[in-house]
């Protein structure tokens, strides 16, 4: 039995001064299986980007389109256009004439 629940069996507080009654003695490679299973990406995998903020939602076409748009590869009559076609499917009836 561990230490630290040996003591507690016994009705006293475990010594906090010795790490190995506190946490055991395991391989380091065990001690590294189980930090992943935490962390899958590492202590640094909490501060990594997955997706830019704020694009929740917004479909990937239109993300293209806007960075066709901040690129200067089509204007903002174009833009328009295009994501009303992408918002209604095509040309919405009330822009025929």
């Amino acid at each position: 039995m561990p230490e630290p629940l040996k003591s507690y069996w016994q009705g006293h507080k475990p010594s906090l001064s010795n790490m190995d009654f506190v946490y055991g003695t395991r391989p380091w490679e065990e001690t590294l299986a189980l930090q992943l299973s935490y962390l899958p990406d590492g202590p640094l995998g909490l501060f990594a980007t997955v997706r830019q903020a704020g694009s929740g939602g917004i479909p990937p076409e239109l993300e293209r389109l806007y960075a066709k748009l901040k690129a200067k590869e089509i204007d903002a009559q174009d833009f328009a256009r295009k994501a009303k076609e992408l918002a209604w499917g095509s040309t919405p009836e009330l822009a025929k004439p």
